[in-house]
């Protein structure tokens, strides 16, 4: 990803950037559009033909030039609307107008608004354009838009005409759930919807729900909090054992009791076509629960992707890991604790999980988020010594009772390429993970995330030897929120040896100005590193990394948030 910044001059706006693999270009409010201008006159890749996926249009925006003359719907395929109020109704307007004269030959495909509230003439503008624009195959409205049901309903009357959506995001109240419950027989191409509650009762939503096996082209269902209530959970395991061709299901489980999640769970067992499964936020997951779940695993045999999160005892998960032991097609497992609150939700044995890893020869990704582990030292001298499968292992955000020694993990193990430790390993930990790394000339870790753990001056001096080392793989680094102030001196001088860290993640570190000096030395002999994320500076800071852009035009990128 290229990334950019602008800055104003005597001679005016000019644009610092490196847009080569450019994906996403956002539009802050202090830009205006000869930015924009400048982006295409430095872009070398597509010389006139200047595309970009992702264009962010932040109102009150400095675009209206822009919006009048319709440029900015032939450079981006997609559009996000964000934070749209009545004092930006006028330049709502304007947008609408110039996107109705730019319609034929707009490139956009894909429509979101953000924190948008919607005027009633800016609601039947937004309904006149999806009727008109038959190129729109994305629309998503968060569920932080305020847009009236009247706006809605026509919003869903406008779908059918128009007939081209794929993928649609959209708050539901009755009416629009009526709505939508009729419309959607008639829809052939709609593959993606996300529903999103909003907090009103919705004695329709099982007629929508009842609809679901009419939809032959779904192939992904999420529903937001508190819409599956038992009764629509019942509907949805009736929908999962019949002949549909859903491939992907996320839901949030925190309106449902025990009874009619089990439904949910037996047609697990039989259903054919789900390979991925979400479920967030499971306050019914006792012993008995997360048991069938691990029992219908077993016998499921095209589901790759689990994530489970839960509300209640965060124990009880550890029966996944049993599954794991049966399943021959999981490739991908995420456990997680919500909130954690004023209830104890009971730790998370490891011991099991390093029992089934032991065993089992297909899962590639495993991550642990936000809740307590036990047996964690056991887990790393399996991964060490007895798994090599596993790929990637993020342990994010945890209470971890025992890290024991994990020297041989970082020594003897050969798969994985992607470490996350965020907030998991002490200082002692850190250094003693880093040396074993640089002792194993096999490691195959090139992504390593350090965020939030303890890595002090000891471990800037443990990672600066192995970034020095010729045959050194890490390519992605993260110390987020490590805290190395002056010490980031000495992985930057590691840099001019380094030939293969392409990302460097160093916000709310505390990096001094000195340390950001010798940088600026450091990018003169490599050509390696593309990008570096240094969050919210302070001017000067600032300043001196907008010089350091310009050693390298075409090799280097910022990350850069500026103080306002």
């Amino acid at each position: 990803m290229g990334n950019w910044r602008s800055k104003s001059d005597e001679q005016g706006t000019v644009i610092d950037a490196q847009l080569n693999d450019f994906w996403t270009l956002e539009m802050p409010q202090y830009l205006t559009a000869q930015d924009i201008l400048a982006c295409r006159l430095v872009c070398s890749r597509w010389a006139q033909s200047f595309r970009v996926p992702s264009i962010t249009v932040a109102f009150p925006t400095r675009f209206t030039d822009m919006l009048e003359s319709g440029r900015v719907f032939h450079i981006a395929s997609k559009i996000d609307l964000e934070d749209l109020d009545s004092k930006s109704a006028g330049q709502f307007e304007d947008f609408f107008k110039s996107w109705k004269n730019a319609w034929e030959t707009s490139a956009v495909t894909a429509l979101t608004l953000d924190n948008c509230k919607l005027s009633e003439a800016n609601g039947k503008q937004l309904v006149e354009l999806i009727r008109l624009n038959k190129k729109l195959q994305t629309l998503l409205i968060d569920q932080d838009c305020a847009i009236s049901t009247y706006q809605y309903v026509s919003i869903v009357d406008a779908l059918v005409s128009h007939g081209e959506i794929r993928e649609l995001e959209i708050k539901l109240d009755d009416k629009t759930a009526h709505a939508l419950a009729s419309a959607l027989p008639n829809h052939h191409k709609l593959t993606k919807m996300t529903w999103n509650h909003s907090g009103k009762n919705l004695p329709s939503f099982g007629s929508l729900m009842d609809s679901l096996p009419k939809l032959n082209s779904l192939r992904t269902l999420i529903l937001g909090s508190f819409l599956l209530t038992d009764e629509h959970c019942v509907k949805l395991a009736h929908y999962l054992t019949g002949p549909c061709q859903l491939q992907s299901l996320e839901v949030s489980a925190n309106s449902v009791s025990e009874g009619p999640f089990l439904d949910l769970v037996a047609a697990l067992r039989t259903n054919l076509s789900l390979t991925d499964l979400a479920l967030w936020r499971l306050e019914c997951g006792g012993e008995t629960t997360i048991k069938e779940l691990a029992g219908a695993l077993e016998e499921n045999a095209t589901l790759k992707s689990l994530i489970l999160s839960t509300e209640a005892n965060f124990a009880h998960c550890s029966a996944i890991f049993g599954a794991l032991k049966k399943n021959k097609t999981i490739t991908s497992l995420k456990i997680l604790m919500d909130d954690i609150g004023e209830n104890d939700p009971g730790v998370l044995s490891l011991e099991l999980a390093a029992e089934a890893l032991a065993q089992n020869t297909t899962l590639t990704s495993l991550s642990f988020d936000n809740g307590k582990l036990s047996g964690f030292s056991t887990f790393i001298q399996t991964l060490a010594t007895k798994n090599s499968t596993l790929r990637e292992l993020h342990v994010w955000e945890n209470q971890v009772e025992d890290v024991g020694d994990i020297s041989a993990f970082g020594e003897k193990n050969t798969s994985i390429t992607s470490v996350v430790f965020k907030n998991t390993l002490t200082y002692d930990s850190v250094k003693q993970f880093i040396d074993a790394i640089a002792r194993n000339p096999n490691s195959a870790i090139t992504h390593l995330d350090l965020s939030d753990c303890g890595v002090g001056s000891a471990g800037c001096k443990a990672l600066a030897r192995l970034l020095e080392q010729p045959d050194c793989r890490i390519q992605y680094l993260s110390l987020y929120q490590c805290s190395i102030g002056i010490s980031a001196d000495l992985i930057f001088r590691s840099l001019e040896t380094n030939r293969s860290l392409q990302n460097l993640v160093l916000a709310d570190s505390y990096v001094p100005y000195s340390s950001y000096e010798i940088l600026k030395d450091v990018l003169s002999q490599n050509s390696t590193l593309l990008e570096i994320d240094v969050g919210e500076l302070e001017d000067d800071i600032d300043d001196l990394l907008s010089s350091i852009i310009n050693i390298r035009p075409n090799n280097m990128g910022f990350v850069v948030s500026k103080v306002e």
